[in-house]
């Protein structure tokens, strides 16, 4: 509960510098602390702080707290029967006598009051609530619960319920022609990953992870965080919400915010990949929330960073691997005589390549780049099936996901990764990750050839960057080093270089908040805790233009052979075939591609 906000020049909360903490997750009992952090002495001995303190600590003692108030949800499509009311509890030491009252209002409805008088026992609560009837007209509709004791308002919460609406004439982004397209417009994403800030710093994993749960989710924390991220000149957000939050409405809420504020989301739907698809709950998640009417989504993000791993997590594919071989040659006998090797065998039984296959070429390597067609096969069959079972209940939105290492081309074997080449046939457009371009221009560079490749693979699919990043935290100093917060500028600053020179279709910076991440140890955030710039926010800004703006890409004019068959080894060995021959041509100010063989 603020007691004292900071704010910044447009009137956006930068602090809470003193607060009162109600202690105990399970709802209405535990204790209460008064928190303040300023530690200036003048502003304590002043007399005024002294008498702001008594009040403070009187208010303490007294105990008697709105736990919750409000309506059940922060937004509705109208027309149903909402819950308000409120979960008094009381910290004190001694049974109160409190009254609740209620209101709603709203342009175009009479106001809707409501008033609760009883008591409240020593350390305990009590409820409060009633059925308003949601108008069936546009909203927001402001609701108000305050809380009295001896006639005084001793406790106010205050929200907004919104109402969405399908548009008459909604505008979907669509994929074709290697470009992301809203009508006849091409269409770029310049985006962040978006956690609130409300998350940073916590040790409270499930609120953090959950942020959209009913428990964690504030949108008045949400409405700060997208107000300064489009101030940033960002145009798009990635989320996620698990199963069952649908329940709550509270994507509903963001969706609202976003639009209004012409953020487009990807939104990735949990828990799950394609290879262990959740189709049931996926169905759920986006046919309650009447998903494929609303035009702020453009994509849906079903996978969060898979890899096929190592011979450890490549065993669960043994079996389909036998199956494969005997419907591609007829029988894996057959097989062995097509590759002049044999396959691996394990007590007699046909099993996967193991690492040092996949690492080294060998007698074995005509087996091993016949195992990658399968995994390619895989994708293209559980990838695929997955993107057509959304499309059936949801025509309207572009399905992908992030990608991890797929289409890095040092992501060396035996760490397996997924390939654009099995990838191109089941994703509407490709997700690749920016961690391996970690560091300085050098590096970074080395996704132009990871662009040269997908377009080279599948040049009708946009390629969208769903992640890049670089964290600023030093465990050391145990906060953010101002070298490290400096060169996350020149980072940024170099992979938008990168964006701008390969045409890319969209990118979208790993994250928002900034400060302490538990458990990782990190701080990715583009912004200061307070809402202050940091170098990072500054280049993004600084290009958004830029990186938002039509442009024709050029047309290839040097074509650079890629070989799958002749190494087991994937992408890593076609770019050990290609390197020398693309960065001559880049260099050169020619513009590569590849036939892919």
């Amino acid at each position: 509960m603020p007691l004292l906000e900071t704010v910044d020049r447009d009137g956006l909360v930068c602090g809470t510098p003193a607060v009162i903490v109600l202690h105990g997750a399970d709802r209405p009992s535990g204790g209460a602390v008064l928190s303040v952090t300023i530690d200036d002495a003048a502003w304590w001995a002043d007399a005024r702080t002294q008498r702001w303190l008594q009040a403070a600590c009187l208010r303490l003692l007294d105990g008697l707290f709105l736990y919750e108030g409000g309506a059940a949800y922060y937004a509705s499509f109208g027309g149903e029967e909402m819950p308000v009311g409120a979960l008094v509890s009381n910290r004190g030491r001694r049974a109160r006598e409190y009254a609740v009252r209620a209101r709603v209002r709203g342009e175009g409805m009479p106001e809707w009051r409501r008033e609760w008088t009883q008591t409240v026992e020593a350390d305990s609560f009590a409820e409060v609530r009633d059925d308003w009837t949601v108008p069936v007209a546009d909203g927001p509709y402001d609701v108000s619960i305050e809380l009295l004791a001896d006639n005084q308002v001793v406790d106010r919460l205050q929200h907004q319920v919104q109402i969405w609406r399908p548009k008459m004439e909604p505008s979907y982004i669509t994929a074709a022609d290697g470009d992301f397209w809203q009508g006849r417009r091409k269409w770029y994403a310049h985006g962040i990953n978006y956690m609130p800030s409300s998350g940073i710093a916590t040790e409270d994993g499930e609120y953090f992870e959950h942020w959209i749960s009913a428990r964690a989710y504030d949108p008045a924390i949400i409405e700060r965080d997208l107000t300064r991220v489009r101030k940033m000149g960002l145009n798009q957000v990635s989320v996620f919400m698990y199963y069952p939050h649908h329940r709550n409405r509270n994507l509903l809420d963001l969706l609202i915010r976003c639009e209004q504020k012409g953020l487009k989301v990807n939104l990735s739907l949990r828990p799950g990949t394609p290879l262990d698809f959740e189709w049931d709950w996926v169905r759920e998640m986006i046919t309650s929330l009447r998903l494929p009417e609303n035009d702020t989504i453009y994509a849906y993000d079903l996978a969060w960073e898979p890899n096929w791993g190592m011979r450890a997590e490549l065993t669960r594919w043994d079996a389909e691997w036998a199956e494969w071989l005997a419907t591609k040659y007829g029988s894996v006998a057959e097989a062995e005589a097509a590759w002049g090797t044999s396959a691996r065998r394990e007590d007699g039984v046909v099993v996967g390549p193991d690492d040092t296959q996949l690492s080294q070429d060998g007698a074995w390597t005509p087996m091993v780049v016949a195992y990658r067609d399968f995994l390619n096969d895989l994708i293209r069959k559980y990838y695929g099936r997955a993107r057509e079972l959304v499309q059936r209940v949801d025509p309207n939105h572009l399905v992908s996901y992030r990608m991890s290492g797929a289409g890095d081309p040092l992501w060396a074997p035996p760490m397996t990764t997924y390939d654009f080449l099995g990838l191109a046939d089941a994703v509407d457009f490709l997700s690749p990750e920016g961690y391996g371009r970690g560091g300085d221009w050098p590096n970074i560079k080395v996704g132009h050839w990871t662009m040269a490749y997908g377009r080279a693979v599948a040049p009708e699919l946009p390629i969208f960057w769903a992640e890049f990043g670089e964290s600023v935290w030093s465990s050391t100093q145990n906060a953010a080093d101002p070298a490290r917060v400096a060169h996350q500028g020149e980072y940024y600053n170099n992979f938008y270089r990168l964006m701008w020179e390969t045409y890319s279709n969209g990118s979208c910076a790993w994250w928002y908040p900034g400060g302490f991440r538990v458990g990782e140890n990190s701080d990715y955030g583009v912004i200061d805790p307070d809402g202050a710039w940091r170098p990072a926010t500054h280049a993004i800004a600084d290009w958004a233009a830029r990186l938002t703006r039509s442009r024709e890409r050029p047309e290839p004019d040097v074509v650079i052979p890629l070989d799958t068959r002749a190494s087991g080894q994937g992408i890593f060995n076609l770019y050990l075939q290609s390197q020398e021959a693309f960065w001559r041509a880049l260099d050169g100010g020619q513009h590569p591609t590849f036939e892919v063989r």
